[in-house]
This record gives C-alpha cells, sequence and structure tokens, in this order.
C-alpha cells in the first residue's frame, strides 16, 4: 500500500491561493478528512484544510460534519430492522402505517391531475420510485409549518402527502422525499421518534455516539464552517463564500429529524457504519446490525429500463455504470463508470461532500469528510475512489 498519490492530491485540492484578495483553491476545498479501512484494520486517517479559512482555524481530527444526505445510509439500515423484525414488507403500501397517503394525486404532463392508479409502497420509498419529489416548500409543508414550526417526521410525512405525486409510484425513479417519508414510516410503525428508534437499533449498539439529529451544546463548536463555492470563475478555481453554518435546503424543519439530510456525525463514527455495510451487517464491535442477506438487498440494484435512465441523467458523471439499491448507488460496470473498485461496490454521498463506500468482496471502508454545498464530488469523489484502490495495490 501505497497512498502517496491520496495524500498529494488531498492536499492540493485543500491548499489556499489568496491570488486577488480573494481565498480560492486549485479544486474549491477548505477542508476535508479520509479515513480508509482495509482488511479490518485502519490503514489512512489524514485531515487537511481549514475548518475557518478567514480564521486559519485548521480541520480537526473529531470535527463534526453536516451529513446532508449520507443520512439516508443511517435512514436505510434503521428501517431495514424493521424488515427484519416482521413489521414492515416492501410491499405493504405506506398507508397502512400513515393514512394520509390513502388516496394519492399523480400530476399528468398536461398539468392536471388524476387519482394514483397505485399505491406508494414501502419499497418505493426505499428506491427513490415513490413519485414523491424534493420540494421542501410545497403548499402542504408550508401551511403545516404555519401552524406547527417544530413537527415531528412522523407530521411531515403526513404533509408530504399532501402534495400529487410526480408520476405513478414504481414507473419511475427520482430522487426527493422519499427517505424523510420512511422516516416518519418508521415512527409511525415503532411509536418512536425516528431517532430514538435509530439510537436503538443502530447508533448505541455499534458505538455510534457522535452521530446527532440535535447537536449537543458542548459539540457546536466542534462544526466546521460552511462555505458554497462559486465556480464561476472557470479554471479549475472556486471562490469560497462562508455561509450560515445550519444552511440545509433539504430538510423540512430540524425538529422533524429528516431521514434525508438530517444528521450530524464525525468521520470517526461513519468510518463505523461503512465497516458494517463491508462486513455484511456486523458492527467492528461485535454487534450484529443487519443480517448479511438484508445488506444483500439494501445493495441490489432494483432499477432498469427508464428507471436505470432517470438514475444516470441524475447526474451521470457519477451514477453511469452504477445502479440503485435501497438508498444506496451500487456498481454495475466498471467500464461504463471508469471505475477501479468492485463490482457490487456502494454507498452514497451529501451535498455537503460528504462520501461513504462500503465494499464488501475488498474488504474496503471509506469515509471522506468535508462541508462545502456545491460540493464538487463530480471532480473530487470518482478521482479520489480511483486513487483509493490503485493505492492499496502499490508496494512502493
Amino acid at each position: 500500500m501505497n497512498f502517496t498519490n491520496i495524500t498529494d492530491f488531498l492536499d492540493r485540492i485543500t491548499s489556499p491561493d489568496t491570488a486577488r484578495g480573494r481565498v480560492y483553491s486549485c479544486s474549491r476545498i477548505p477542508g476535508c478528512e479520509l479515513i480508509i479501512n482495509f482488511g479490518g484494520r485502519e490503514v489512512y486517517h489524514e485531515v487537511f484544510g481549514f475548518a475557518d479559512i478567514e480564521e486559519a482555524r485548521p480541520l480537526r481530527r473529531g470535527a463534526l460534519y453536516n451529513l446532508y444526505s449520507v443520512s439516508k445510509v443511517l435512514t436505510v439500515v434503521t428501517a431495514l430492522t424493521l424488515v427484519e423484525r416482521g413489521e414492515l414488507l416492501m410491499s405493504d403500501p405506506v398507508s397502512h402505517y400513515i393514512p394520509a397517503f390513502a388516496s394519492m394525486k399523480v400530476k399528468r404532463p398536461d398539468g392536471s391531475l388524476a387519482d394514483a392508479e397505485k399505491p406508494v409502497l414501502a419499497g418505493d420509498l426505499f428506491a427513490m420510485t415513490s413519485g414523491i419529489d424534493y420540494n421542501i416548500t410545497s403548499p402542504s409543508v408550508l401551511k403545516l409549518l404555519e401552524g406547527n414550526p417544530n413537527p415531528t417526521a412522523l407530521e411531515a410525512a403526513c404533509a408530504v402527502a399532501g402534495e400529487p405525486l410526480a408520476f405513478e409510484p414504481g414507473s419511475r425513479w427520482m430522487y426527493g422525499l422519499s427517505l424523510d417519508v420512511l422516516g416518519g414510516l418508521t415512527e409511525a410503525v415503532t411509536g418512536m421518534s425516528f431517532g430514538d428508534y435509530m439510537k436503538k437499533v443502530l447508533l448505541d449498539p455499534a458505538g455510534m455516539n457522535e452521530t446527532y439529529f440535535d447537536i449537543p451544546e458542548s459539540r457546536i463548536k466542534d462544526r466546521p464552517s460552511l462555505y458554497r463555492c462559486d465556480d464561476s470563475a472557470g479554471a479549475g478555481r472556486g471562490i469560497l463564500n462562508k455561509i450560515d453554518i445550519d444552511t440545509n435546503e433539504y430538510r423540512i424543519a430540524m425538529s422533524a429529524q429528516s431521514g434525508g439530510a438530517g444528521l450530524h456525525s464525525t468521520a470517526d463514527d461513519q468510518i463505523i457504519l461503512a465497516r458494517i455495510l463491508t462486513d455484511m451487517g456486523k458492527a467492528p464491535n461485535g454487534a450484529r446490525i443487519l443480517s448479511p442477506e438484508t445488506v444483500r438487498l439494501m445493495r441490489e440494484n432494483r432499477l432498469c429500463g427508464i428507471l436505470a435512465d432517470d438514475f444516470t441523467a441524475f447526474n451521470p458523471i457519477l451514477f453511469t455504470g452504477y445502479g440503485y439499491g435501497c438508498g444506496v448507488r451500487t456498481l454495475l460496470n466498471r467500464t461504463a463508470a471508469g471505475s477501479l473498485s468492485s463490482v457490487g461496490e456502494f454507498g452514497w454521498a451529501g451535498a455537503g461532500g460528504c462520501y461513504l463506500l462500503a465494499d464488501p468482496e475488498a474488504g474496503l471502508s471509506v469515509f471522506y469528510a468535508q462541508q462545502l454545498l456545491n460540493s464538487q464530488e463530480p471532480y473530487v469523489h470518482p478521482r479520489l475512489r480511483n486513487m483509493i484502490y490503485a493505492s492499496l495495490s502499490l508496494t512502493k
């Protein structure tokens, strides 16, 4: 193993350039952290760049990152425990647990509405084939927040049900609030808050003690500043503008414990999650979180035909050669993806640039963390992935 190329790359993309009196970065990243676990042991853990550029405050281990959509991976793992316990079937209509989904409307191409011919199934939530879009400012959601500014995940899911579906359930793929609704469904099934149930079946058993919907006061200072990259400058440079650290365009309300984008965590906690998936459901401390068969179900591609086309079109750079399972991408074709990783490698990423990869066949777990909107993941993630696989086979 030789990680020189990785270190050089991450150092390069986080090295500031004060040209023209503004802060720039070669590939627009303020700071990042990378953990690689291979064969059950940590072989790489380094931190680069800044937690706050203007204050010249370096990023440190133990930083608390906004996971954004990496939250979806934890949500799916949590909800799959309901399948294992016989409390939920993929074929169950969501309306069995959330009656607000009983009479859904569907948008026609001409803009008119029709009654949905099929129900939204639990499996549609897992696979993003529900027809639920990502509109967190829809009339139904705004009406909820006007009367209840601190809704639960279940109350937020009921509000989402007040809007028409973009298509008949199961007929297309669309990235949206499906996994937020899955969090609400979990509340409906268990009678517990989504966060409490996640702690019970995942966080506490696995020893993930630094993953939060609600950040403790003592940990707020450990959040890196949040930046947005203005990459209109071109030539591989981007202006990094600091923005409100609580900016989150993907959750309905902080109180709703968003299964799609609501969690904060450390890289150390998230490498535990990656290892659980790599080790087919078993945590590093020996706790069994999911069965191997459940992890196989999670990572199996669920899309074909036009649904697969929808997924690839969502981000051709990142998703060509990949399919989609339950809340995760899964590699189907190395040649199409231009990837050095193994077929079946799976995981997901978030809007701030966090990136989780699990590869059971290679015994590889990866978590990369950063906090930057307009995250540059099409530039960073595929390059980093290929360098990791190449580095593991190098001896010099």
